[in-house]
C-alpha cells in the first residue's frame, strides 16, 4: 500500500462453531469478536523532479569538438541524487556526473538522456526513486574529397575551384538529407585509360574528327562513396553532376610535340553515341582544360600546324624591320654615289 495512512483501521470478524449457523436477529454459539490493528504510513524515497534538462539537436562533422550537455535534478527529501548518462538506450561507461560531452569520433545519429536516482536511507519504503530526463539529439556526419584515382596509362587531372566546388555539382539533395541522418560520403575523381573503345563510339569520334589525330581515349568517372550509420557502404558512379566542373587535364608525354611542332589539344566527349568536340580553355601547351558535366568517355585529339618560318611573328616582325632599313640604307648609298658622280662631271 504506497498511499499513506494514518490511525488506526477496525475490521470486526463474524464466526460460530463448526456446523452451526446465526439465526437472523439471534445468535447462537460463541460472539462475534473485534480485533483493531494499526497501519503504519510508509514514507518512500522522493522522485527527482529536473530543474535543468535536456532537449534540442546538433549537427557536427566526424571528429569535431561537440559541446558539453548539462542538466541538474533536485529533491527535497534530503536524499542523494546520482547519474547515469544514456546513448540509444545504453549506460555509457563512467559518464555519472551533470554534465556529458557526446562523442563525434563516428557518424551516425545519437540520442543522449540521462536517468536520474534520488537515494534516501532514512526512508522507511523505497529508499531509492528514479526519473528520466528529457532527450539530446547528436548528428555526426562526415562530407569529404577524396584524392583522384588515377590509374596506370591515364592521364593526370585535377577539378578546378576548391573541394566546396566539387561537392556543390555531386550532392544531391537526397544526399544532403542522408548527412543530416549520420551519413558518411565522400566524392572522388577517378580517371583511366579506355583500351577497348566500342565501335560505335569510334565512329562517333571519326565524324568529327576532322584535321585532328586521335591520341588517347580515357574514361573519366565521379564516384560517390556513401557509409551509413550501422556501417554499410556503397558505391556510385555519378552520370549526371548539378553543375559542371572544370578540369585541367596534363597532356601525356607521349603526346607532346617534338622537334618544334606547333601542336593544339582538344577533347571530344563521347556520351550516349554522341561525339562533341571541347576547345581548349587555356592556353598552356602541356594542359588542356574542358568543362564537363559527368561521367563518360573522351577522346584527347591533337593537330599540328605549319611551323612559322624564323619563329614566332615577333621575330619575324623584327627581321621585315631589318630589311626594310636594310633597303632605305642601301638607297641611301645609291643616291649618295649618284650625287658623288654628278659633282664630278661638272667639275670636269
Amino acid at each position: 500500500m504506497r498511499s499513506a495512512v494514518k490511525g488506526t483501521v477496525t475490521f470486526t470478524f463474524s464466526f460460530a462453531p463448526l456446523g452451526e449457523k446465526f439465526a437472523e436477529g439471534a445468535s447462537i454459539g460463541d460472539a462475534p469478536d473485534t480485533q483493531a490493528f494499526t497501519v503504519i504510513q510508509l514514507v518512500h524515497a522522493e522522485v527527482p523532479v529536473f530543474r535543468t534538462n535536456l532537449s534540442g539537436s546538433k549537427i557536427y562533422k566526424k571528429g569535431d569538438a561537440a559541446e558539453a550537455l548539462h542538466l541538474r535534478a533536485t529533491v527535497t527529501d534530503g536524499g542523494k541524487i546520482s547519474y547515469q548518462w544514456y546513448v540509444n538506450g545504453t549506460a555509457i561507461a563512467g559518464a555519472t556526473g551533470m554534465s556529458y560531452t557526446p562523442d563525434t569520433g563516428k557518424t551516425g545519429v545519437y540520442d543522449y538522456y540521462v536517468v536520474a536516482t534520488n537515494t534516501n536511507s532514512s526512508a522507511n519504503g523505497d529508499q531509492t526513486a528514479t526519473a528520466q530526463s528529457g532527450s539530446y539529439r547528436v548528428v555526426v556526419n562526415n562530407v569529404a574529397v577524396n584524392g583522384a584515382n588515377i590509374e596506370a596509362g591515364a592521364p593526370r587531372m585535377t577539378i578546378q575551384g576548391g573541394n566546396q566546388a566539387f561537392l556543390n555539382a555531386a550532392l544531391t539533395a537526397q544526399d544532403k538529407i542522408k548527412l543530416e541522418n549520420g551519413f558518411d560520403i565522400s566524392v572522388s575523381l577517378k580517371v583511366r585509360e579506355t583500351v577497348n573503345v566500342t565501335r560505335n563510339d569510334e565512329n562517333a569520334v571519326k565524324q568529327i574528327l576532322g584535321n585532328n589525330v586521335l591520341g588517347q581515349f580515357v574514361d573519366i568517372s565521379f564516384v560517390k562513396t556513401l557509409i551509413d550509420p550501422e556501417g554499410n557502404k556503397s558505391e556510385q558512379i555519378i552520370t549526371q553532376l548539378n553543375l559542371p566542373v572544370t578540369i585541367t587535364i596534363d597532356i601525356p608525354e607521349n603526346l607532346l610535340p617534338k622537334d618544334g611542332k606547333n601542336r593544339t589539344f582538344s577533347i571530344i566527349q563521347i556520351q550516349n553515341g554522341v561525339a562533341t568536340l571541347l576547345e581548349d580553355m587555356d592556353d598552356t601547351l602541356s594542359t588542356i582544360t574542358i568543362e564537363v558535366d559527368g561521367s563518360s568517355t573522351y577522346a584527347i585529339v591533337y593537330m599540328d600546324k605549319p611551323t612559322e618560318i624564323l619563329g614566332t611573328g615577333k621575330a619575324l616582325l623584327v627581321i621585315a624591320s631589318l630589311v626594310v632599313a636594310a633597303s632605305l640604307l642601301l638607297v641611301a648609298i645609291i643616291l649618295k654615289r649618284k650625287k658623288e658622280a654628278a659633282g664630278a662631271e661638272s667639275k670636269s
